[in-house]
C-alpha cells in the first residue's frame, strides 16, 4: 500500500472519530451521568455541616447555634480537674440518654472507642474519650458505666474516660445534626477547637473510625499533648 493510500485511510478514520465524538459524549451524559460525578468522599463517618461549636468562642457562634455557654459540663471531681483536655485534642464521645441507658450496645461502643484510641499508637496522646450522661441518669448510675468498663477490661486506660453532663442545648443540636433521635451506640468526633464535625451510627466499624482519625490527625496543625 502506497504512502498516499495510508495517509488517506488515516485521515478518513480520524474524520469518522471526530464526527462520532458529539454522539458518544451525548450518550455518556444521558445514559451514564455517574461517569461525570466527582470521586466518592474518602471519609467513613457522616459529616456535620456546619460543625457545632460546643465551646462557643464568639457571640456570633452563640447566636448562630442558639448556644448559651459550654455544652459539656464536667461530672465528678476527676472530670472537673481534666475538663480542659477537651480543648486542643480530638475527642470521641458518645451520649447516654435516660431513655436508653447504657446496656450491651452502649458498653460495646465504650470498648470500641477505647480500642480505636489504642490502635492509633503514637497519636494516642492526641485523642480523648468522653461519655456524655443525660441529666436523667444519676451520678451513681453513671459511675457504674465507667466501673463496668474498667472491670471488664482490667485496664487502667479507662480511668481517663471523662464523664460530662450535656449543656442545655446539646441534645437538641446533636439530634438536629443526625436528622433524628439519638440512638444508643452512636459516636461523635469533636475537633481540637471544640467543633463537633462527624458522627457514626450504632454498630459502626471501628476501623472506619480509625481511618478517619488517622487522616484527620495527619492534616491537623494542632498537636497539643
Amino acid at each position: 500500500m502506497s504512502d498516499n493510500n495510508k495517509r488517506g485511510r488515516l485521515t478518513l478514520i480520524l474524520l469518522v472519530l471526530f464526527s462520532l465524538t458529539p454522539f458518544v459524549l451525548g450518550y455518556v451524559v444521558f445514559k451514564g451521568p455517574e461517569f461525570l460525578q466527582p470521586a466518592k468522599t474518602v471519609h467513613k463517618g457522616e459529616l456535620i455541616a456546619p460543625p457545632i461549636p460546643l465551646f462557643p468562642m464568639t457571640p456570633e457562634e452563640e447566636i448562630q447555634f442558639s448556644i448559651d455557654g459550654p455544652q459539656m459540663v464536667p461530672m465528678g471531681a476527676f472530670s472537673e480537674i481534666w475538663q480542659d483536655e477537651l480543648k486542643g485534642h480530638w475527642v470521641m464521645f458518645q451520649v447516654v440518654t435516660a431513655e436508653h441507658g447504657c446496656h450491651a450496645l452502649c458498653k460495646k461502643t465504650l470498648h470500641a472507642t477505647r480500642q480505636i484510641r489504642l490502635m492509633l499508637n503514637k497519636d494516642i496522646a492526641r485523642i480523648r474519650r468522653v461519655i456524655v450522661v443525660d441529666s436523667g441518669i444519676s451520678e451513681d448510675q453513671a459511675m457504674a458505666f465507667r466501673a463496668f468498663n474498667e472491670n471488664q477490661h482490667q485496664q487502667d486506660e479507662d480511668k481517663y474516660l471523662l464523664q460530662m453532663r450535656p449543656g442545655d442545648q446539646l441534645m437538641t443540636l446533636l439530634t438536629s445534626a443526625v436528622g433524628g433521635p439519638l440512638q444508643q451506640g452512636m459516636v461523635f468526633l469533636m475537633d481540637p477547637l471544640g467543633n463537633v464535625m462527624m458522627w457514626y451510627p450504632p454498630n459502626f466499624n471501628p476501623y472506619d473510625v480509625k481511618k478517619d482519625l488517622k487522616r484527620l490527625l495527619s492534616v491537623s496543625p494542632l498537636r497539643k499533648l
